[in-house]
């Protein structure tokens, strides 16, 4: 979604990039996605984006319940942007443990602590309650698919451990 809005996105030959689309035509097809979405049947609609120019505010528009995001990535802007759109109800899957190739054979694949700190340090900054971070569910960055068995379990519960400290802090 951020390429396309950038006009980042490269043709099929790769030797050139496609025209941006307009914020307006992606705000409309987004919330008709959401609305088919959920007249399928979902109950909840989740967008995954592991990239820093992430239009929060665009997809809460759109409807979507929870926002999946690589939290080590967020600049400051989407960071203000994503304490609004958390505000007005929308959840926040964070991406909390690094699944880049040299973070799963890193030392933060098992740092829950460090984890749950980032994010506690955040909702301090931003003046989000603690009791929030019960709302918040912890993930991996992005995906696993290059993971080991062995690595990905290990994501898995530094995840579930971050959480914990998480619950832990909200309910302090």
């Amino acid at each position: 979604l951020p390429a396309a809005l950038a006009g980042r996105l490269p043709t099929q030959s790769g030797y050139g990039t496609l025209r941006a689309v307009d914020p307006q035509d992606a705000g409309r097809a987004l919330t008709d996605t959401v609305t088919a979405l959920r007249d399928a049947g979902a109950s909840e609609v989740w967008v995954h984006c592991c990239h820093p120019d992430v239009p929060v505010t665009m997809l809460r528009r759109a409807g979507v319940d929870v926002l999946a995001l690589d939290t080590a990535i967020l600049p400051e802007p989407a960071w203000e942007a994503l304490a609004e759109v958390i505000e007005a109800g929308t959840r926040l899957a964070a991406g909390v443990v690094p699944t880049d190739p040299a973070g799963l054979a890193g030392p933060a694949i098992g740092d829950w602590r460090g984890a749950a700190e980032r994010l506690q340090r955040r909702f301090t900054r931003l003046g989000l309650p603690m009791a929030r971070l019960t709302d918040v569910t912890l993930t991996p960055a992005c995906g696993l698919a290059g993971a080991s068995l062995p690595q990905a379990q290990r994501v898995l519960q530094t995840c579930a451990d971050a959480a914990q400290a998480c619950a832990e802090a909200a309910s302090a």
